[in-house]
């Protein structure tokens, strides 16, 4: 077996007990699959940067005592020396009112292989696929990508 393929293996692997330990809201256990500077964008939340973060986040989740469980589907998986990028799909399903209520999404995901050969996930990007409230025709609408107009100006 080449090592593009063991790396793919891996990557797999990191998924699955990322997605397990979520689960079973073993912190610890995720946080260590995760580089230090960890980049989580999440739908309707600010980017989350670092460990810490992503600590006061769990904490938050508990507090407020919201169940949580994911599910993934990949769909695309490339391992490029030592960074892999992964999308797939993501199901959250939550309780609300004692009743399941599943949502779906896309996610992005970039890894990075340790000098060990293990690797961990740098960059968590996800979105959903539930419909976008109907915006009223009057509201302006105004699409920037961070650089407003400075992308076309010399």
């Amino acid at each position: 077996m080449n090592s593009t393929y063991n790396d793919e293996i891996a990557v797999r692997k990191l998924h699955d007990e990322v997605v397990t330990s979520f689960n079973t809201l073993d912190v610890d256990k995720l946080l260590s699959l995760h580089s230090d500077d960890i980049i989580l964008m999440e739908p309707n939340m600010q980017t989350i940067r670092g460990k810490e973060e992503i600590k006061k986040l769990f904490k938050k989740l508990k507090q407020q005592a919201i169940t949580l469980k994911l599910s993934f589907n990949i769909y695309e998986m490339e391992v490029f020396g030592e960074r892999a990028f992964v999308r797939g799909q993501v199901i959250k399903t939550t309780i609300q009112n004692n009743k399941p209520v599943h949502e779906s999404g896309k996610f992005i995901t970039l890894s990075r292989k340790q000098k060990d050969g293990s690797w961990l996930r740098t960059h968590v990007i996800a979105n959903s696929d539930m419909p976008i409230d109907e915006i009223s025709s009057t509201a302006p609408v105004r699409i920037s990508m961070g650089m407003e107009n400075r992308l076309w100006e010399r």
